[in-house]
């Protein structure tokens, strides 16, 4: 046919060379489909035509035109994926113990915060027994640590308006109003079978003797079992000696304990109702003595003894003062003690050797009296 490439037979063709011939396995011929002719799809290349009944094709592999063949392709290593797995387990592991460890340290600040919160309102409500719970450590005098004195704290000065400042491993810093002014105190914090305590949720301050000069303080109306060591909660107390004549330096005393910490003040001073009664008590005790018929009056810082041969006339003996008596008297803690300078005048009548005499002399008597109020009954010693 005209216009068409004739292709010339397949014996025309020259050989493969780089194939080896199929001679040793020939292929039956294939039989023709014409009806299923118009069902297939024309392949991308052009099918040589059917050799001759008994020759044997030449060898053309299938290759799709357009296709290469795929590469064999190498087994992929998995080990950065399992790295990388381990590498995420990790991080995941340390974020959650730092997460952890951060949600531990917060929850454990507000724990020992809240623990010193609870503290002072046990105080404020007067609950000793609760607020003793709180306390690091065992107390051995609670004389001091009671509902009712607690009470009394809190109706000469209440502690309100706690609130933290900050905290520390072992400290809670807290803020309070007292006495009509903001306090700040510091107080240590230490766990005791994994529960905050109060080191400083009481506080017993040492106490020499000589600084109450003998005189037993009774502290919010309790006597401390104890007057040289008092222990007692933060708060107001109320000093008193039980005298209506001795009153304390500082009879109200507040103790924050804490950081910064204050110690009692301790001293006494004398009441003008202790100084009047003082004075009372020496002048009638010497108008006594003026008035006794005695010359040696009992419990007076005068008197006289005949000598030998000397007979006193009964009833005829005569003490007065040419001068009043003045007592330049000051207090000291609780003794009143000052100068008193008598112009005393004797008059008695005896009898010497049978005759009777008259004796009357003046003299002056300087002395230093010295009153104790420690107690309700006063004492003067003469001196």
């Amino acid at each position: 046919m005209s216009g068409q490439q004739q292709f010339p037979p397949y014996s025309q063709q020259p050989p493969y060379s780089q194939q080896p011939p199929y001679s040793q396995q020939p292929y039956p011929p294939q039989p023709a489909y014409p009806q299923q002719a118009h069902h297939q799809q024309a392949l991308p290349y052009a099918a040589p035509p059917a050799a001759p009944y008994g020759q044997q094709p030449p060898p053309h592999p299938y290759v799709p035109q357009g296709t290469a063949p795929a590469p064999a392709q190498r087994r992929k290593s998995r080990a950065p994926l399992i790295i990388g797995i381990v590498a995420i387990v990790i991080f995941a592991l340390v974020a959650g113990l730092i997460v952890t460890a951060v949600v531990m340290k917060v929850s454990d600040r507000r724990a020992k915060e809240q623990m010193a919160l609870d503290f002072f309102a046990a105080i404020q409500r007067a609950d000793a027994a609760t607020a003793l719970s709180f306390a690091s450590d065992p107390i051995n005098d609670a004389s001091l640590l009671t509902d009712a004195v607690l009470k009394k704290s809190a109706e000469i000065a209440p502690i309100t308006n706690v609130q933290v400042k900050r905290s520390t491993d072992d400290t809670v810093t807290l803020t309070m109003d007292l006495l009509e002014k903001r306090q700040q105190i510091q107080y240590d914090v230490v766990k005791r079978d994994g529960q905050w305590k109060m080191v400083q949720a009481v506080k017993t301050f040492q106490v020499l003797e000589s600084d109450y000069q003998g005189v037993a303080p009774i502290i919010n109306g309790a006597k401390p079992m104890n007057p040289k060591a008092l222990t007692v909660f933060p708060g107001v107390y109320e000093m008193t000696t039980g005298s209506p004549y001795l009153v304390w330096m500082q009879p109200q005393q507040y103790f924050l304990l804490g950081i910064p910490s204050n110690d009692p003040i301790f001293g006494l001073q004398m009441t003008d109702e202790g100084k009047d009664a003082a004075r009372t008590l020496l002048m009638n005790k010497l108008d006594a003595c003026v008035s006794s018929k005695d010359l040696e009056p009992s419990g007076c810082p005068f008197g006289t003894k005949l000598n030998a041969g000397y007979a006193l006339v009964a009833g005829t003996v005569r003490w007065s003062l040419d001068e009043p008596a003045e007592w330049r008297a000051g207090a000291d803690g609780p003794y009143l003690t000052g100068y008193l300078t008598l112009e005393l005048r004797l008059r008695f009548d005896y009898r010497h050797d049978g005759k009777k005499g008259t004796y009357d002399k003046s003299s002056t008597i300087d002395l230093q009296p010295k009153a104790d109020l420690r107690t309700k009954d006063i004492t003067i010693a003469w001196k």
